[in-house]
């Protein structure tokens, strides 16, 4: 699938006229898919929950907290977010795709044709597949992306509310860092590609799922400038692997054997970054949650604790400072990924596009 995407032309690089009008009608069979009923459809039973009620419980599950071993203070206030403010049942389930948005279909001449990509496909909340849009739109912006969504409510004759647009939004981008974040402690060196593009995915669904509960609350965001970098021999040394890679391995190969090592050398241009941008940005996150905190800690692990155990104990108590410094947390990681960003195609820091001021 990787390839075939490839080979697709990007929505993104047309004219704004002409991906106006692809968008529209890709919304508007999107709205043709959510309008047919189900039960019409030869459709195994286990993807059919019983209720409107089971789609939130299917959707969600385990908040995954047991296999987080670092202080997570996003994770601990998105986990309580979700048990707190559960949305009303929809009042119609929908075959949805799950994945919609940016670069999940075909067109050609300027024109809709098709969508692909819907292994993911379920009967739920078609809201599901609006806030996958926003979701897709981080790594594909796509201007005036609200538009479509509000086209989507408007052509479903379905009021937008804060509460079910957060919850799906969240459900778009929190419940998957659970297995990514098993994936960053034990990462699998048989698959660079795969590698990759979970490392390129793991950044903005973070930091996206600060941007919804931001946008929920009204909290105004404002992203830092990229870190200092300070280089020494083990950045070099990190910036000289991804040269060697590129230039004297990957001529030597065939295509599919030069995309992986490819990747490999983005993630050593990481690694490289990392290295000489960490200590300016851990100075920077230490010193923000100090403010919040009334003392220095000892270091940026247990800055995190201390506001995760803030978080934990009243979790709205001061959510407007807060919410911008694990904002500013993630602008910075996110940061530290744009070799592998960039490989991917993904955009850098593409913030969610508010639906709210």
């Amino acid at each position: 699938m990787n390839f075939a995407l490839f080979m697709l032309p990007p929505t993104r690089r047309l004219d704004r006229a002409t991906q106006k009008q692809i968008f529209r009608e890709y919304v508007d069979n999107l709205v043709r898919m959510h309008k047919l009923d189900y039960r019409d459809l030869d459709l195994p039973a286990d993807i059919v929950p019983s209720n409107a009620n089971a789609t939130l419980d299917l959707t969600l599950g385990s908040d995954g907290q047991e296999v987080v071993t670092r202080p997570e203070p996003l994770f601990e206030l998105c986990s309580w977010w979700f048990k707190t403010y559960r949305p009303a049942p929809p009042d119609r389930l929908s075959l949805c795709g799950a994945d919609m948005g940016a670069e999940q279909f075909m067109f050609h001449e300027g024109h809709f044709r098709g969508i692909f990509d819907i292994e993911a496909a379920c009967i739920n909340d078609p809201l599901l597949d609006a806030c996958s849009m926003r979701n897709r739109d981080m790594l594909w912006p796509v201007p005036d992306e609200p538009e479509y969504v509000r086209y989507w409510a408007q052509q479903m004759g379905r009021e937008l509310d804060r509460t079910s647009v957060t919850y799906w939004t969240l459900i778009c981008l929190f419940p998957i860092l659970v297995p990514l974040y098993r994936f960053m402690e034990k990462p699998d060196p048989r698959f660079p590609a795969d590698c990759l593009q979970l490392h390129a995915s793991d950044t903005h669904h973070r930091r996206g799922s600060v941007e919804a509960l931001a946008e929920f609350y009204g909290v105004p965001l404002s992203p830092p400038p990229p870190p200092p970098e300070t280089h020494d021999r083990m950045s070099a040394l990190g910036e000289l692997i991804g040269e060697q890679i590129r230039a004297v391995y990957m001529p030597k190969v065939d295509e599919d054997t030069a995309y992986q090592l490819a990747c490999t050398a983005a993630l050593a241009d990481s690694a490289a970054l990392r290295q000489s941008a960490w200590p300016g940005m851990a100075r920077q996150t230490l010193g923000e949650i100090a403010e919040i905190l009334g003392y220095q800690p000892s270091d940026l692990d247990a800055g995190l604790a201390a506001l995760q155990e803030r978080v934990r104990k009243d979790p709205e108590g001061d959510l407007h400072r807060v919410l911008p410094v694990l904002h500013n947390m993630e602008v910075r990681r996110e940061y530290l990924f744009a070799p592998i960003k960039k490989l991917a195609d993904y955009a850098l820091n593409s913030p969610l596009q508010r639906l709210w001021p």
